[in-house]
């Protein structure tokens, strides 16, 4: 009969193996180059642009913030200054992120091409 620390263990391996199913899900495979100089936090919601046709601040919320309990996240208008920093480093790369008026942003697939050319840049090397 397995010990409570046995089966303890047993849940907590399965739910981890979950936690990285649902990330897989969440976040695009395709690499954020790093010649972009973005954070953390603008990689993680560039890769879910990237996985999405459109993403909405509820579930940049869940997918950047749920491990924090929901007394401890911030104001969802934060994605209004992270898309404008981020705007402002793609610039140069002329990688536009559209706003979906009322419901979120995306990303054009001539932005998701030039994104994934950067990146293949950025093996090569």
């Amino acid at each position: 009969m397995p010990s409570d620390i046995e089966s303890l263990r047993d849940e907590n391996e399965r739910l981890r193996t979950r936690i990285a199913e649902l990330e897989d899900a969440l976040f695009s495979a395709d690499a954020v180059p790093a010649c972009l100089g973005l954070t953390r936090s603008e990689s993680n919601m560039m890769r879910m642009l990237m996985a999405r046709p459109m993403v909405t601040r509820r579930v940049l919320l869940g997918g950047l913030y749920s491990h924090l309990p929901k007394d401890e996240r911030p104001n969802p208008q934060v994605f209004d200054v992270f898309v404008m920093r981020i705007r402002r480093k793609l610039r140069r790369f002329r990688i536009p992120i559209q706003t979906v008026r009322a419901k979120g942003w995306s990303l054009p697939p001539k932005s998701r091409a030039r994104l994934r050319a950067l990146a293949e840049k950025e093996a090569d090397v």
